[in-house]
């Protein structure tokens, strides 16, 4: 019993150390942030329901922005890591932080100037639909290729997969053009 329960805690203890010498990578870019998910429509108060989402939408940015930041602060501490690119990230993601909380305080100012918080909020929706318009091609793209799988494919099961991926995609490229729709209507409701 404690020659199985030695053994147990050396191999616990060889792969801690093996999980921890082995330097962590940094990335090379950081991905842009993605436009917030499912935005829900208000006809009767258009600005008021895109000034919420780009509020939340910020504060979930500067979460992610922190988070990576520290990811990328542990990365520059470990040996063998290319200090240049994960300062360079490092730089980029501060950047990013600065220009969101600057939004962010203009757009949750006490006494607000209105114009700068229309013109952050049309910005805001208008690279969020570019965005959603580009993931919509990309899905119609895969799917596609999903449905020219389908037909070169010789065994039924490799069939009914790409089948199931095709209708995925499309399903989810229709669901993301009318999120696209929702946010471009309410952009025009507003008058922005």
């Amino acid at each position: 019993m404690r020659r199985t329960m030695r053994l147990c805690a050396g191999l616990a203890l060889a792969v801690t150390f093996v999980v921890f010498a082995i330097p962590g990578r940094a990335q090379d870019t950081i991905a842009s942030y993605p436009p917030p998910p499912q935005y829900a429509a208000n006809p009767t108060k258009p600005f008021d329901t895109l000034l919420t989402a780009d509020i939340k939408w910020l504060q979930s940015k500067i979460t992610d922005r922190k988070r990576k930041r520290r990811f990328e602060d542990n990365n520059l501490r470990l040996p063998g890591n290319d200090q240049k690119k994960t300062q360079a990230l490092i730089d980029q993601l501060d950047g990013e932080l600065k220009d969101a909380d600057a939004a962010l305080a203009v757009l949750k100012a006490k006494q607000p100037d209105i114009a700068a918080q229309r013109q952050l909020v049309k910005a805001h929706v208008t690279d969020w639909i570019t965005a959603l318009n580009a993931k919509a091609e990309s899905l119609r793209k895969d799917a596609a290729d999903a449905a020219q799988r389908a037909k070169t494919a010789t065994k039924q099961f490799d069939i009914a997969r790409a089948q199931a991926d095709e209708f995925d995609d499309k399903q989810n490229a229709d669901n993301v053009d009318k999120e696209a729709k929702a946010l471009s209507d309410d952009l025009k409701a507003a008058g922005l």
